[in-house]
């Protein structure tokens, strides 16, 4: 059957009068068949039901149109229909309700119903329901959307419910729901979206509730929430988000709650906790996360702050729970986790900022863990866990009931970028003889006066004993050609070097250096000696201070010397050199204080010999192509450290043997270079030459 439109269009008045017993929209006396299209454009007033249609049916009420009903708006009572809503429903029953299924129900205008039990949109199961535009419920159990199972909902537009247990969204299982728009609601137990077994709900928008008992979002067995929006509670045991039995969470957003035993995120049963947002509770025995259940998960690398009487930035309550923290937990009053039930583990990342002590109400089975990078003081509360793991690169004593540990894998980036350094000014020394004079431009044109700009950014990947790490270095180097072959050169560095994506290490190096260079036996030669003096800071995560957090950093000197010998032409005596360079670091001790314990470190070396193969290729009139291979062989030599009285032997990491390509450019009087190496650290350095 083709379908029909039919439109009530006056500006009167008129009347639909709906039949109990009939499936059909009677409007004046007249039937509209199934499979039609029936359009609202002008106000409609019923002291009855409003519109309704069986089966297969379109009801749409244009943005001049308006419904106002003693009974239903719009009532749909077969399977399919498509309810469309552009103006206005005002209903004292529900505003829109389909009784069967695979219904689509989509409000673009407003919706409002005025009595208890009465929801905005209701229908069974299979249901699609998108509201971009207002729905308002006021009266007890007066919900906003209500739908049973397997059913999806996208709401971008507002949901606002005013009564006990009027909630925002309620819907069965199975459901998905979407929320960018705004659901806010007033009264106990009026959650803003509640969600039943293996439902999903994905909120970017704004939830909020304002009443005891009313939760943000609740999903219950096997439900997920995952939130990149906005979620406030106002009201005692009003949780932000509750999943119940093995249900899971994923939080990037910000969760607020207010209220006694208001928890920012609530689990049972083996639930999942996966937080890189902000968590935020206030209120007596307010945690920001709650574990009720066994073998519940839990992993934390955003923020998790409390105030109040007993209020835990971490509760777990149940055995079998594991807790990962690279990120902030905070409880003034209170701990910040609290751990009560047996088998727990909990393990803190580089990163991990702790205020208030660690509880382990069962620590005769409890593990604690730290990760690479992570120098900590470590209070508890309740007795020691009974294992305690470090991690590689990682030293800890322990006294009473706190555990101290010490990272030292700066000392691996310190190796790496005081080698690096003696190539920068190996690569920026002219080679005085023949073919190798490329190297610097061949821009010398008789003048013996030089000067040389560099500068490199460093990447370096972690390994098993040190940090990931990334720096940057530059320099300024003067020189002038002598008499018989022999030359003399000056300059100043700077060096800056990280932890990469972390702040476990923070140092800076200024160097000053000088030396001579030349020709020798056929190839060229240079020698430079070197003092460098290095400032460098740490961060300690140390839940004994009241920030969470203490900065400790020390000063040291070293001493450096970097000759070179070049030979030019040694592959059948074309654009080509081999380069044999030296670079030996010696290091003065130097102390950390922290305030659970100093580190002590003894003075130390490092020594790395390169060999490198370089071709040349011309390009257009001076510049050439640039590329080849290093062969290097690093010797770290070992580090005596001392933390709280207890020695160590420490491994600067930078050992061995490794393997490095690179390729450049010289162009005119500048040079750039990119080089790539076996253990995946990356370089770019750069330079200019002026010769007066």
């Amino acid at each position: 059957m083709n379908s029909q439109s039919k439109r009530v269009r006056s500006n009167a008045k008129r009347t639909i009068s709906l039949l109990a017993s009939s499936t059909a929209i009677m409007i004046s006396g007249a039937q509209v068949a199934q499979s039609e299209i029936f359009i609202i454009d002008t106000d409609v007033v019923t002291t009855n039901g409003g519109a309704t249609v069986d089966g297969g049916d379109t009801i749409r009420v244009t943005s001049s149109g308006s419904i106002v009903a003693a009974g239903r708006g719009l009532y749909a009572t077969g399977n399919a229909n498509t309810l469309i809503n552009n103006g206005s429903i005002t209903s004292s029953d529900d505003g829109i309700r389909a009784t069967s299924d695979e219904n689509i129900i989509i409000n673009n205008g407003s919706i409002t119903t005025t009595t208890s039990s009465d929801e905005g949109i209701t229908a069974d199961d299979r249901n699609t329901v998108r509201n971009t535009g207002e729905i308002r419920t006021s009266g007890s159990s007066a919900e906003g959307i209500f739908l049973d199972n397997e059913n999806t909902i996208d709401n971008s537009g507002l949901i606002k419910t005013s009564g006990s247990s009027a909630e925002g969204i309620d819907v069965d299982n199975f459901n998905t729901i979407t929320n960018s728009g705004r659901v806010i609601t007033t009264g106990s137990v009026s959650e803003g979206i509640n969600a039943q077994d293996n439902s999903s709900v994905v909120n970017t928008g704004f939830v909020r509730t304002n009443g005891s008992s009313a939760d943000g979002i609740e999903v219950d067995d096997l439900g997920t929430v995952d939130n990149s929006g906005i979620v406030k509670t106002f009201g005692d045991s009003a949780d932000g988000i509750n999943a119940d039995d093995f249900g899971s969470v994923i939080n990037s957003g910000s969760i607020t709650t207010a209220g006694t035993f208001s928890d920012g995120i609530e689990t049972d049963i083996e639930g999942q906790v996966t937080n890189s947002g902000s968590v935020r509770t206030t209120g007596t025995g307010a945690s920001a996360i709650r574990a009720r259940g066994i073998d519940s998960v839990i992993v934390n690398s955003g923020i998790l702050a409390t105030e109040g009487d007993g209020a835990r930035g971490i509760w777990s309550t149940a055995s079998g729970v594991s807790i990962t923290n690279s990120g902030t937990i905070s409880s003034d009053q209170e701990l910040s986790i609290l751990m009560q039930g047996a088998n727990a583990e909990l393990t803190l990342l580089e990163g991990s900022v702790l205020i208030g002590d660690v509880g382990f109400w069962a620590g005769d089975t409890a593990t604690l863990n730290f990760g690479p990078g992570l120098s900590a003081v470590v209070k508890t509360d309740g007795g020691l866990p009974a294992t305690i793991n470090i991690a590689s690169g990682i030293y800890s004593v322990v006294g009473g009931d706190t555990i101290v540990t010490a990272d030292v894998s700066e000392y691996t980036a310190r190796d790496v970028m005081a080698s690096d350094f003696g190539r920068l000014i190996a690569d920026a020394i002219p080679a005085p003889s023949g073919d190798a004079q490329v190297a610097r431009g061949s821009l010398a044109l008789g003048k013996p006066t030089w000067a040389k700009v560099f500068g490199a950014s460093h990447s370096g990947s972690g390994g098993t004993d040190y940090m990931a790490f990334r720096g940057y270095s530059s320099g300024v180097i003067v020189g002038r050609d002598g008499d018989g072959g022999m030359g003399y050169f000056g300059g100043v560095g700077l060096q800056h070097y990280v932890s990469r994506d972390s702040s476990a290490f923070d140092t800076k190096a200024q160097s000053l250096f000088a030396g001579i260079y030349g020709t020798l036996g056929g190839g060229d030669y240079s020698l430079a000696l070197g003092v460098m003096k290095s400032d460098t800071t740490r961060q300690v995560a140390n839940n004994t201070v009241a920030s969470g957090l203490e900065e400790v950093s020390a000063d040291y000197t070293s001493i450096f010397i970097a000759p070179t010998y070049t030979l030019d032409g040694v592959i059948g005596g074309g654009n080509n050199s081999l380069r044999l360079r030296y670079m030996g670091v010696w290091h003065d001790a130097h102390n950390f204080g922290f305030s659970g314990a100093d580190l002590d470190v003894d003075a130390s070396s490092s020594h790395t010999v390169e060999a490198r193969l370089e071709f040349r290729s011309p390009l257009d009139g001076s510049d050439y192509l640039r590329y080849g291979v290093d062969a290097v062989y690093q010797d770290g030599q070992q580090i005596d450290v001392n933390l709280g009285g207890s020695p160590f032997a420490v491994s600067s990491g930078a050992d061995g043997w490794s393997g490095r390509l690179f390729a450049g450019i010289e162009a005119g009087a500048g040079r750039l270079e990119l080089s790539y190496d076996t253990e995946e650290r990356f370089a770019a350095s750069a330079g200019w030459s002026l010769s007066f």
